[in-house]
């Protein structure tokens, strides 16, 4: 079996393809969704979609984008399959919807609570590293940033994330997570394995 790549001079004929995961700083993202569709716009791209993790947020933030650009709905949720923690996109128009949006909102909600409980699990106790710099749009927590922050070593760092391992009490299951994108119209696909 070969394998699929693109060879450096194979770049200009990506122009006016489709981008369907990208992150915005409403998650773990760099830039706006604003900044996002300009440079969307330069690259000429015709489909793109916002999938951060576990919030909708920046289709909130959108000013303006080219009549010629279709911008699909889509969010990335955290979940379990059988023990292993797997990311799950969801795609459609109807995410936006109020009830999927508590959906999202209880998904944060117990992640946040897993995070905090796992703070006390680890008596973190160092209090010039304040949690709230590691909360993004006052929802989702950056885990891995933190740990990194905390740890004095990177044997340290591999402990604690070590600790920090998917949970049936706070991630909520893959299938159920699938069966609440179909319940709203959407679509669901495998991000990636974690």
């Amino acid at each position: 079996m070969s394998k699929i790549y693109v060879k450096k001079n194979d770049y200009n004929k990506l122009i006016g393809c489709i981008d369907l995961h990208i992150h915005t700083s409403c998650s773990d993202g760099k830039y706006t969704i604003n900044e996002i569709i300009e440079a969307s716009k330069k690259l000429r791209l015709k489909v793109i979609s916002i999938a951060d993790h576990s919030t909708m947020q920046a289709y909130n933030e959108i000013i303006t984008y080219p009549n010629d650009m279709i911008i699909l709905p889509a969010v990335e949720i955290s979940s379990v399959f059988q023990d292993v923690k797997i990311h799950i996109l969801g795609y459609g128009e109807g995410l936006l919807n109020e009830g999927f949006q508590k959906f999202l909102k209880e998904t944060r909600d117990s992640f946040n609570k897993r995070f905090y409980d796992y703070l006390k699990l680890i008596n973190y106790s160092k209090s010039d590293i304040k949690v709230e710099n590691f909360i993004k749009d006052k929802s989702t927590l950056s885990v891995k940033a933190f740990i990194k922050e905390i740890s004095e070593s990177k044997e340290e760092e591999n402990l604690l994330m070590s600790y920090y391992l998917p949970s049936d009490n706070y991630i909520v299951n893959s299938k159920d997570v699938i069966n609440k994108i179909r319940e709203f119209n959407g679509v669901s696909a495998l991000a990636h394995f974690n």
